[in-house]
């Protein structure tokens, strides 16, 4: 079985979160409706309902709240890359014109804001606290980590600490927050409730990982990835993090030159790119990544069949992704 044997395996259950997601979107401004579905419907692969719809089956949940919250989560997850590529200028997202580029910078903020504050309208309605308590610690740990990603930018010296306290801050920990919610829903013992938000951070960093380092590697308009648009945004990851770290002052001057040129060519890039590959900085940053998925899986051993399985087959697409 696969990732996308998964999707087909929980085809109603995501059906039913989209009907979550169109009821929600409902507002006498039909703009609003117009650019978050815009973003929302244009190929993600709800990955974050997915977390959280398996978690909350493999500890018996078969209540529909689950699909409220999984819908609360892909609101937030819409509004930080709505939000996102007004801070980067993105033209692309998923192959398509970001809202940004259709609509303008005001109004996609705009959007973006109302995604958030419908979300946590939501939660309140469901009035579980500790859920709420969940997503809205996860959303202020994700603003933090996108300041955190602001301020390293156009920073070579940047550690791969600091590195991980963004992909943890920015991308984990709402994955984190989905497996961890699974538990809630499903009145898991407190160690099991660890167990699960510590499966979601591994998942979520190793998916970062990999995807920071793709970057390099692959050309997707599919995905909205134009290679090496980290490096022309100014944007540290792991592979050339390594790569400095293991550099002479030589090279570490000729990284640094490279990537603080205020223009960068397609030529800088392919230099950087040889000198990455020359350093196994790829390999480093993959390995890097399986690391974090055997930490995942291993966070899940105490789960019974299938959802054990269902949940080990995400931890794998991650790596998947690489291809």
């Amino acid at each position: 079985m696969n990732f996308k044997e998964i999707q087909k395996l929980l085809e109603k259950d995501l059906e039913l979160v989209k009907k979550e997601i169109t009821k929600s979107l409902d507002s006498p401004i039909s703009f609003i409706g117009k650019v978050a579905s815009y973003l929302i419907e244009s190929g993600g692969k709800r990955f974050r309902p997915i977390v959280l719809i398996l978690s909350s089956k493999a500890f018996g949940y078969k209540e529909e709240r689950m699909y409220v919250i999984a819908s609360t989560l892909e609101f937030i997850h819409t509004a930080t890359l709505l939000h996102d590529d007004v801070v980067d200028y993105a033209e692309l997202r998923r192959g398509q014109p970001t809202a940004n580029i259709l609509w303008g910078n005001e109004a996609t903020v705009l959007v973006g804001d109302f995604l958030l504050a419908r979300s946590f309208l939501k939660l309140v309605q469901d009035g579980d606290l500790e859920v709420l308590d969940c997503v809205s610690r996860a959303t202020t740990k994700m603003a933090e980590g996108e300041l955190l990603q602001l301020l390293k930018t156009n920073e070579p010296k940047t550690t791969e600490d600091e590195y991980l306290e963004i992909v943890k801050s920015k991308t984990a920990v709402l994955i984190s927050a989905a497996s961890e919610i699974g538990a809630i829903l499903g009145n898991g013992t407190e160690e099991e409730k660890k167990k699960m938000r510590d499966f979601g951070m591994n998942l979520g960093i190793a998916f970062q990982i990999v995807d920071d380092t793709i970057d390099y590697l692959v050309e997707d308009q599919t995905m909205g990835k134009t290679r090496g648009q980290d490096y022309f945004d100014g944007k540290v990851t792991l592979p050339f993090i390594y790569a400095y770290k293991n550099s002479d002052d030589k090279n570490k001057t000729f990284l640094e030159e490279l990537f603080l040129k205020e223009e960068k060519d397609k030529e800088d890039f392919e230099r950087l790119f040889v000198y990455l590959k020359k350093m196994n900085a790829f390999d480093y940053s993959f390995n890097f990544a399986k690391s974090y998925v055997e930490k995942a899986k291993e966070n899940i051993t105490f789960l019974k069949e299938p959802f054990k399985n269902y949940l080990n087959i995400l931890a794998e697409y991650t790596l998947e992704r690489t291809i």
